[in-house]
């Protein structure tokens, strides 16, 4: 790693370059004539990691989201799923209901729709997510004014990473939601979904 510059001479009123100018924020590319450091390295100043309150915010805000983007799937996964069991009926046995279908039994073609439409639905939420998230902000986090970065460069972590992430939050909550509230006592805030991909939440 490059050291940084010494200060200029004693009595000198012309600063070396790259001394005496402002650190660059976290996640952005020094100035012109000042030296690259680290993350956390020489005169760059740790980043301001988001709050409890922040992050839950935008997660809510996301999941809304999600849940618009999904209706039309969502609907028409329903309604297909109907015209599967058009022939079909339930009858309440004390014990519980049970569905007896007729002659023509379930129509294996709009179940088929069914399923698929759900799981389309699924994948397009789950690659605008991530694709969001591999850039350093999803639509909640920008309400927020927060961002997803790696905890070392600074960058956005991409989107294979943000594909992991997501499906790292399952065993976040697995256990109580213990791995999100990991974040309340944690030095740089980190769920254990974002110690699994090395990323870290901060402030915009």
């Amino acid at each position: 790693m490059s050291m940084p510059p010494p200060p200029p001479p004693f009595g000198s009123d012309q600063p070396q370059p790259g001394y005496g100018q402002p650190a660059p924020a976290y996640g952005q590319a020094p100035a012109y004539g000042q030296p690259a450091y680290g993350a956390y390295g020489g005169y760059q100043a740790a980043p301001e990691y988001a709050g409890f309150g922040a992050r839950l915010g935008a997660l809510i805000i996301d999941v809304l989201l999600m849940a618009l983007i999904t209706i039309p799937f969502t609907i028409g996964g329903w309604f297909s799923l109907r015209k599967a069991l058009d022939d079909c009926y339930s009858i309440d046995t004390g014990d519980g209901s049970e569905i007896f279908c007729g002659d023509q039994g379930v129509d294996g073609g709009f179940l088929a729709l069914a399923i698929g439409l759900w799981v389309l639905g699924a994948i397009v939420a789950l690659v605008m997510y991530a694709r969001w998230l591999g850039k350093g902000q999803s639509p909640g986090m920008k309400a927020t004014n927060i961002r997803l970065v790696d905890q070392t460069s600074g960058q956005p972590i991409g989107t294979g990473r943000a594909v992991g992430r997501y499906f790292a939050q399952i065993l976040s909550g697995s256990v109580c939601y213990l791995g999100y509230l990991w974040m309340l006592w944690d030095p740089r805030k980190q769920t254990w979904h974002d110690k699994m991909v090395s990323s870290v939440v901060v402030k915009a």
